[in-house]
This record gives structure tokens, C-alpha cells and sequence, in this order.
């Protein structure tokens, strides 16, 4: 899959990283269908989850946007409905997608999911247990100026569907590990199943793979970035990425993982 990249460095880790929303790339058979808007997808995109997701030795980096299929959601609700709501923008569409885009987008899905479930499947065949982690980021400028949650919340964790005593063993201990150990010179406010719970991503794993897998979703709130401009700012980012990978592997020590 020329739009996503999987790296498996080290299976005596029980531990997957995952970045669905990184990607910016539009398949050219998409191009004509969008409106001109399309040039600003990247306010709705989470630029940088790539960079937070490449120290962790096993990951998958999506490099499509997530506005050519989102693998966060439903098949149906994937190819995006209008109006969107509290968007930069609330239709992206020129055309409706017709057959030959939905069979196109329907095939990269199901090759994603496809997979993925190899991937964890092979990774439980050495584990009785593994850790996915989605990591994505939210705006909280421009049309969310004016929500307080956005602008008073530094990380929030989406874990809805990671219900088994375990799963909430480490959420717990991870929750607390951000909230004291994430340092980037001031106290981080972390929330929990606010106005993100999770998506498809990790329903698909909680019923693929039951109690087998922990999966949840890590939302960073874009204080690494300018929205407007995809000014990012690396070092912070660089130095967020080891404090993420320190803390997972800090957690799941602690907790017996």
C-alpha cells in the first residue's frame, strides 16, 4: 500500500503506534470531485502525528488525507457527508463521488483493515496482550475560538472502547503518567473521553480482538503548530514524541505489562 507505511522493528513489544489522520496526499482520480477548499485541507488534517508516532518501533503512518477515506470511521461515514460541522469549511465537494471513487475508496479501506488485523495478529502470536495507540490532534482555533473545552484542554484521551479491568489498569496509570510527566513547561490539562471518545479505529480492534488488545486514541490539542499556516514547531514536537514513547513504556512497567 503505496499510502501506508508499516514498520514492525521489534515484536518482543507489545506495543503498536498508529497516526491515521497524518497524511496530506490525494489520489489523483479524487482531484477533479473537490472544491477549490481542498488546498486547506490540512486545517482538518493532524500534521505532525507522524513525527509522534516514528519513535515507537512498531507503527503504521497513514500518508493519505484522511479526506480521500477516513479510516477513523464507518465504511458508509467514510467518504465525507455535507454539511460538515464545525469545520474550517463545511462542503468540500464540486461533485458527488460516484462509483468509480467509492470502489477505489472501498478497496483501500478494506486492504487498511486487512492489514492491521495481520499486524496485530501477529503480534499477539508472541503476546497474550497487546497496547494500540492512535495518536491525532484537534484545533482549537479558527472555528473553536469559542469552545472552552478546546481551548482549556492540552491532551485528551479517547478510550470508550477499552472497557476490560486491564485496559483501565493502564489508562489510569497512563492518564496520571501525562498528566505529572508530559513537561513542556507548564502543567498539562489531560481529559478523558470529552469531545473525543475514540473512533472506528479502535472499535474495530475491541471487537476483532476482545480482551487481547487495549486500544484507545491520544488527542493533542495543536499547540506544537500555527493552524493557519502549518508552521510547526519541531523541537517542540521532537521533544513531545520522546515524552510520549518514555511515558508508554513507563506505564506499562509499572502496571505489570
Amino acid at each position: 500500500m503505496g499510502y501506508v507505511k508499516i514498520d514492525i522493528y521489534d515484536k518482543n513489544e507489545p506495543f503498536v503506534a498508529t497516526a491515521i489522520h497524518a497524511g496530506s496526499l490525494i489520489p489523483e482520480i479524487y482531484r477533479e470531485y473537490y472544491l477549490p477548499v481542498a488546498e486547506e485541507f490540512y486545517k482538518e488534517e493532524d500534521p505532525g502525528t507522524e513525527n509522534l508516532v516514528s519513535v515507537f518501533p512498531n507503527r503504521i503512518t497513514v500518508r493519505r488525507s484522511r479526506f480521500a477515506v477516513d479510516l477513523n470511521r464507518f465504511w458508509k461515514e467514510s467518504l465525507y457527508k455535507e454539511p460538515l460541522q464545525n469545520w474550517y469549511f463545511d462542503r468540500i465537494w464540486k461533485k458527488s463521488p460516484d462509483t468509480k471513487i467509492k470502489e477505489e475508496a472501498s478497496s483501500y479501506y478494506d486492504t487498511y483493515y486487512k492489514n492491521l488485523e495481520k499486524v496485530v495478529s501477529e503480534l499477539l502470536s508472541q503476546h497474550k496482550k497487546i497496547i494500540v495507540m492512535d495518536i491525532h490532534s484537534f484545533n482549537y482555533r479558527g472555528p473553536h475560538e469559542g469552545n472552552k473545552d478546546r481551548q482549556n484542554t492540552d491532551i485528551v484521551l479517547a478510550s470508550q472502547f477499552a472497557k476490560d479491568e486491564e485496559d483501565l489498569v493502564f489508562l489510569k496509570k497512563f492518564k496520571e503518567n501525562l498528566s505529572l510527566k508530559f513537561d513542556q513547561n507548564k502543567k498539562i490539562k489531560v481529559s478523558e473521553n470529552t469531545f473525543f471518545k475514540g473512533g472506528y479505529h479502535s472499535q474495530f480492534l475491541k471487537e476483532k480482538f476482545g480482551d487481547r488488545v487495549i486500544p484507545f486514541a491520544i488527542e493533542f490539542r495543536k499547540f506544537y503548530m500555527d493552524e493557519g499556516s502549518k508552521e510547526i514547531n519541531f523541537p517542540l514536537l521532537q521533544k513531545m514524541s520522546r515524552d510520549l514513547r518514555k511515558i508508554s513504556m513507563t506505564t506499562m512497567k509499572e502496571v505489570g505489562f
